[in-house]
């Protein structure tokens, strides 16, 4: 079965705050975002990357060339061992 069909099945059986819980799940999963820099995967949120405005990572869209909707992340062809720190970075300001 289909991963959406699955979803739907699953939600027909739910009660009301199972519902609840589960659309804060969907909310969350549409916030995420994946950074593909250099073939590592990283994964982060939307509000995170928003938080220092003025930056290529903050002005992300599903129009810019470097985003792939079949994998549904962005490609960045950059060195991943010093992409790691940027994460860091932006963890620890705020």
């Amino acid at each position: 079965m289909s991963g959406l069909l699955i979803t739907a099945l699953h939600m027909m059986m739910m009660s009301d705050c199972d519902v609840s819980v589960c659309q804060c799940a969907m909310s969350d999963a549409e916030n995420r975002v994946t950074l593909n820099v250099g073939g590592i995967r990283h994964e982060t949120y939307k509000a995170t990357l928003k938080k220092i405005p003025a930056t290529r990572l903050s002005r992300l869209t599903e129009a810019l060339a470097n985003y792939d909707p079949v994998l549904n992340e962005y490609f960045f062809d950059r060195h991943p061992g010093v992409f790691a720190q940027v994460p860091r970075y932006f963890h620890r300001v705020f």
